[in-house]
């Protein structure tokens, strides 16, 4: 076979960015202008340096989560992680999990205080695509909070409402055999995301039995 492509007939005819022989100023010159039309909207981001955790952030998240530490201490370790996470101006999933953590070691002692955190973390996690099955660990806790107050619906569209991230999510692993890990872990949540859901439609049918 004879190769009649372009470049092989006639190179002239192409205008090249990038090609061999260039030195490393020559690249760096074309680079922004090649990496511009081929990805447009690209130009539109501005870019934003995320702050760097600080040691003292994880150790108050440590405190909270350790199973061997006493629950006063651990709500007290949340709670500082809460701080710190604000004091240095991390509205992103940092402060989201150190919220998320603060309403579930708070739902006892204090249930406003863990009901205002769940809301907080949930607003977080909904603000960034790639957090749908972070947001879905919230909804649970919030729909358990809209069940207890009497609102089977509203704990049933909050479940609604979270189960196709969860869906999203376990499917992209699933495209990871290796990840078995994390395909248990989202099996689990899905199981819970089901489970609600059933129990809420339960309750809900009792409570409009209750209504006629």
């Amino acid at each position: 076979g004879i190769d009649t492509h372009i470049h092989f007939i006639c190179p002239q005819q192409i205008e090249d960015a990038l090609h061999s022989g260039m030195t490393r100023s020559e690249v760096a010159a074309v680079l922004p202008q090649l990496l511009a039309r081929l990805n447009p909207a690209g130009q539109r981001t501005a870019a934003t340096q995320r702050p760097a955790t600080t040691r003292a952030w994880t150790e108050a998240i440590e405190s909270a989560l350790g199973p061997k530490t006493r629950m006063s201490q651990r709500r007290a370790s949340a709670k500082r992680a809460v701080e710190l996470a604000r004091a240095g101006g991390w509205n992103d999933n940092r402060l989201a999990f150190s919220l998320f953590a603060l309403g579930r070691l708070s739902i006892g002692s204090d249930p406003d205080l863990a009901l205002a955190s769940f809301l907080q973390a949930a607003a977080i996690y909904g603000a960034d695509a790639d957090t749908g099955v972070h947001g879905a660990h919230v909804a649970m806790q919030l729909a358990t909070f809209a069940l207890s107050a009497g609102q089977p619906q509203s704990a049933l569209a909050i479940v609604d409402a979270n189960t196709e991230a969860v869906i999203e999510a376990e499917d992209t692993v699933a495209a990871l055999p290796d990840l078995d890990g994390a395909r248990a872990g989202l099996e689990d949540v899905r199981m819970t995301v089901e489970a609600s859901r059933m129990t809420m439609m339960t309750r809900r049918s009792a409570h409009d039995e209750l209504r006629r």
